[in-house]
């Protein structure tokens, strides 16, 4: 299983990017960025394999709407905050 602790990037409020998306979904898409870059550095290739189930599994895990994650990732990856291959099988 990954590792057992990542490194914070302190300087991520001061991305323009970052900013437009907590303008856009508020404090909760902070809180989804880091559980996803957490949930990816545990995983053992350091990536999301997205199958039929992985949005709810997350929002579930997170406490947060389904769509909702759905919504916050699709914008991290449009901004360039996480990446994803071109069919989003895999974050």
């Amino acid at each position: 299983m990954g590792i057992s602790w990542i490194k914070r990037d302190l300087n991520i409020k001061s991305k323009p990017e970052f900013s437009a998306i907590l303008r856009k979904y508020g404090g909760e898409a902070g809180y989804v960025y880091w559980g996803i870059l957490e949930y990816m550095a545990v995983q053992d290739n350091g990536r999301i394999d997205v199958k039929g189930y992985t949005y709810d599994m997350l929002a579930d895990d997170f406490h947060v709407n389904a769509d909702a994650l759905k919504k916050i990732v699709d914008d991290l990856v449009l901004y360039g905050l996480i990446s994803s291959n071109e069919n989003k099988t895999e974050l």
